[in-house]
């Protein structure tokens, strides 16, 4: 007995602690001794895969009629037993007949050996007077003391008094993650297993070192093989054998496996599974499956088992009925999907039939999915009666909102208590679902509301939380029919707006209507720029609201292009910015002091106010005004360095927050925003003069105000990533040929309404951020057409042999491609110089992407659905525009005012035709027949 109970200390001291985070409120309200605040679903899932895993492993048995019963309570020498038998050593103390020292537990009584063996470690207490109770309820407080002991931990290691101390314990050891009840309350057969399979995941301690092995491991000899594939399974006489293949490298039980390689075990799990599944099994050390684990899920409407697979919360963004028909797509995966057989749909709470599925799964439509092998096994689907409503203000009291509907533009009250049958808040945060109370509510959610439900169903108000606050960076797009999108600083994301959409300035006061590929929304949001916004996003994670904060700026520089109203005091700036902006000053005695001393055209350093006005400026104009009679030179040969620039003689520091302007036409309303980019390491061929503002040998500004050509320009070729607006400027984003980083240049006003954005160009820097598009360069040819040969750095396109630069780059949409992803059959775009090409555009190599041939005959802008007529091998074919589609010529890409003015580069395409049918090149989504680009056999 003596050797069984130090063995019983040695597991007792052997366990550590688990890293997991923990919800625990002692002050919760409870409804009963067993209420557990979290969503029932995910709850009663963990429990069952609890319950179903110890009684696999032997951990728990049934009752008497062989079912756990998860409901019922566990009684305090029951809990005894089980923590006996989470150890390991339940057959090493059953022979003991050791007296108990408890006068109510009898020393032949069933319990006695496991009260003994935890009384004797000191993990469980008896009372008072001698006495253990052991058919009284355990408490929670009760249980997880008992654990925590388990673990290691005594009295002494803990801060506070009992029970608080051990409750904060097991909360910080993840014991009671999404469990929030009472420390009184008594614990059911449920939670009690959901907490002791909890505890086979720490690590064992010996001698002070934590174990590699975890406690099921260490003291049962069962690891978990995670991540296998199920290849075949044959009879045996001990039972079944199952090979399965590993899907990534794996190691348990000192044994190491590598990806792909196979095994067999023994099935001696009544669980089954079939062929091709993949699943995580708990094995022994004889290879023997004692366990399946797969994720189950709960049907919310029956609360039964209805599938293996991810619950996941989405929508579907490609509908039953649109090609390819009878599959769907929801937004979170990559993939089509088809509908099974025996699927279990609903609609609003009422299943649909399957004549029914064409209207119910529809583009858009959002509710929970089940998907396991590229098909649909349950859905959950709700339709609504008003979406995207962003709520400024909640009054629980009076059950109001607030809101602004992002549709309609315009603000709305909703009473809440108006629905008849009432109505429940659900709230969908990182794919997961958790009931809340409108007290929960917060101003900023968007919100969704079901329509009016059968009699008896109470409306659902679902809630998303799915916003970004930030400093507007840029906005691109809203030229020549193009999409608007924008950044945020310092974030990768390109956000990409929809069809419609709300945005308003100082936090809401004004909400504007905002449509894509509108001009005038991309130059009201141009008003937005380098000023702090927050972006509220739907259920679908489309930008539906954009609101500005719009917060003080000190230390700009501008240029006074004129006074204005002097009854207002208001005078209008060229900004650092690059936009024209006309700004009143706090003091109104400051229009009329600035005027009296300063000309129009005056370099000005001012800050402004919260309120958006013009700080007092008066008090040291000296400092202010930065006169235009205050010329510099930058002498030919005083080159411009990576950060230096040489002004007579001396060499000065510039930095991204330095100002620069382009004054060269002497002429404040024409004055220019440049950019280091292009300043850095240029040759300076013919003295340059600048005006200059410094501070301890750093530039804060630098205007250039003759001879601009003196700075050295040259062709030079580059990938025109993007092109978008700052302010009232256009601006490309361009790889140029041998630099890995991305340039930002401001567009001429020659070429700002040129078709840039994801093309190749050949380009001036014509000042530190102004470029000048280059048609065509002798230096340079355009090539254009489908590669039919490529072996090493030797390509053939269109029937010519070309050789690829040792420094070739590949480009397509937004991203630089490796070289290695040139192959036969794509259709490109490309520039040579001296005979090698140095760039090359993917006219479309997605997933999902084909090329086809034929000729083009009809060309209809104003359809996207059937905008492309083309005949393939005799028979003429509908194709549709993706909204982006690009035409390339054999000579060059199709621009903008080579063939008229209009706005729309697919009627730009179809008027440059001239009611030619071409043969044409074309690459298109073959599931969903929209063409990406096209290539036209002939010349512009």
């Amino acid at each position: 007995m003596t050797k069984a109970y130090n063995r019983f200390l040695a597991c007792i001291l052997a366990i550590s602690m688990l890293a997991s985070v923990v919800s625990y409120a002692e002050e919760q309200p409870v409804s009963g001794a067993n209420t557990v605040q979290t969503s029932m679903d995910t709850m009663q899932q963990d429990i069952n895969r609890s319950v179903e895993k110890l009684m696999a492993l032997g951990i728990v048995q049934g009752k008497e009629d062989g079912q756990y019963h998860p409901e019922q309570p566990v009684t305090r020498e029951e809990f005894a037993k089980l923590v006996v038998s989470m150890m390991g050593i339940e057959q090493s103390i059953l022979s003991s007949e050791t007296e108990t020292g408890f006068f109510d537990v009898a020393k032949g009584a069933w319990s006695a050996p496991y009260v003994n063996a935890v009384s004797q470690s000191g993990i469980m207490k008896g009372y008072e007077g001698g006495v253990f109770m052991p058919r009284r309820n355990v408490t929670l407080a009760e249980a997880v003391t008992v654990i925590v002991r388990a673990l290691g931990y005594r009295d002494e290691h803990l801060v506070g008094s009992w029970p608080n101390n051990y409750i904060a314990k097991s909360g910080e050891l993840g014991l009671l993650r999404g469990i929030m009840i009472k420390h009184d309350n008594n614990l059911n057969r449920g939670i009690v297993a959901l907490i002791v399979d909890r505890a086979f995941d720490a690590h064992p301690i010996k001698d002070g070192i934590k174990s590699e092995k975890t406690l099921l491991e260490d003291k049962m000899g069962i690891y978990e093989i995670e991540n296998v594939k199920v290849l075949e399974r044959y009879p045996a006489e001990e039972g079944e054998y199952v090979k399965i293949i590993f899907n990534e490298d794996e190691e348990f039980d000192g044994r190491e496996f590598s990806k792909d390689e196979e095994l067999t075990l023994l099935m001696k799990s009544a669980q089954t599974f079939i062929n091709g599944e993949d699943v995580s099994l708990y094995v022994d050390s004889s290879d023997n499956i004692l366990y399946v684990k797969r994720d189950v899920k709960i049907a919310p409407e029956t609360g039964a088992v209805v599938a293996d697979g991810d619950l996941e919360f989405d929508y579907i963004t490609n509908a039953y009925s649109q090609k390819p028909r009878g599959l769907i797509k929801v937004s979170s995966r990559s993939d089509y999907i088809g509908i099974a057989g025996d699927a279990h749909i609903y609609l609003d709470g009422e299943e649909i039939e399957s004549d029914e599925l064409e209207d119910a799964l529809g583009e858009d439509v959002f509710g929970s999915f089940i998907i396991k092998s590229k098909e649909l096994e349950y859905a959950s689907l709700v339709s609504w009666e008003q979406e995207d409503l962003y709520v400024k203000s909640i009054d629980a009291a009076k059950q109001t909102l607030d809101c602004i509907s992002t549709s309609e533009y315009i603000d709305i009250k909703l009473l809440l208590s108006k629905y008849s049958e009432g109505y429940e808040i659900i709230l969908i945060q990182n794919g997961q679902k958790q009931n809340i109370t409108i007290e929960q509510l917060l101003p900023g959610d968007m919100i969704n509301i079901s329509k009016e439900q059968e009699k008896g169903e109470k409306r659902k108000i679902v809630v998303w939380r799915n916003s970004l606050t930030g400093r507007f960076e840029r906005v691109s797009g809203g030229m020549n029919g193009q999409k608007i999108t924008f950044r945020i600083q310092g974030q990768p994301e390109l956000f990409e707006l929809p069809t419609e959409f709300s945005y308003s300035y100082n936090l809401g006061k004004r909400v504007r209507k905002g449509e894509n590929r509108g001009y005038d929304t991309m130059r009201g949001l141009e008003d937005f720029y380098n000023e702090n916004v927050q972006i509220y996003k739907n259920w679908k994670g489309d930008i539906v609201y954009i609101q500005g904060e719009f917060s003080s700026n000190s230390d700009i520089y501008g240029v006074l292009i004129n006074y204005g109203d002097a009854v207002r005091g208001e005078i209008k700036l060229y900004t650092h910015t690059g936009s024209k902006k006309v700004y009143a000053f706090e003091d109104s005695d400051e229009y009329e002091l600035l005027k009296e001393d300063t000309p129009v055209g005056s370099i000005l350093k001012y800050s402004l106010a919260k309120s958006g006005k013009i700080k007092k400026i008066s008090d040291n104009l000296s400092e202010a005004v930065i006169s235009t009679d205050d010329i510099d030179v930058i002498e030919a040969g005083d080159d411009f360095g990576e950060d230096t620039v040489t002004v007579k003689g001396k060499i000065l520091t510039v930095d991204s927050d330095t100002v620069f302007f382009d004054y060269t036409e002497h002429n404040p309303d024409k004055v220019k925003k440049l950019t280091w980019d292009k300043f850095k390491n240029r040759e300076v061929v013919d003295d340059v003069q600048v005006i200059i503002e410094e501070d301890d040998d750093y530039v804060r500004m630098m205007a250039i105000w003759d001879n601009m050509e003196g700075i050295m320009a040259e062709t030079e070729v580059g990938y025109a990533v993007d092109n978008f607006s700052l302010g009232s400027s256009r601006y490309v984003e361009i790889y140029g040929f041998g630099n890995q980083t991305l340039s930002k240049y401001r567009l001429e006003d020659d070429y700002k309404d040129m078709i840039l954005g994801g093309r190749l160009l050949l380009y001036q820097v014509t000042t530190g951020s102004d470029i000048k598009v280059v048609k065509e360069d002798d230096e340079f040819e355009f090539i254009s057409g489908e590669i039919e040969n490529i072996k090493g750095n030797e390509v053939t396109i269109e029937g010519r042999s070309y050789r690829l630069h040792s420094d070739v780059e590949v480009f397509e949409g937004q991203s630089k491609r490796d070289k290695d992803s040139l192959e036969e059959d794509q259709l490109v775009a490309a520039y040579k110089k001296n005979a090698k090409i140095l760039l090359v555009e993917l006219l479309g190599d997605q997933k999902d992407l084909t090329i086809g041939e034929g000729v083009l005959v009809n060309v209809d802008p104003h359809d996207y659905d059937e905008c492309f007529t083309i005949e393939v091998d005799g028979v003429e074919k509908v194709y549709a525009n993706d909204g982006n589609a690009d035409y390339v010529f054999r000579d060059g890409y199709l621009q903008k005012g080579d063939y008229g003015n209009d706005s729309d580069i697919t009627t730009i395409f179809s008027n440059s035709l001239g009611g030619q049918k071409p043969n044409i090149k074309f690459v298109y989504n073959r599931y969903t027949d929209e063409i990406r680009s096209i290539w036209v056999d002939k010349n512009r």
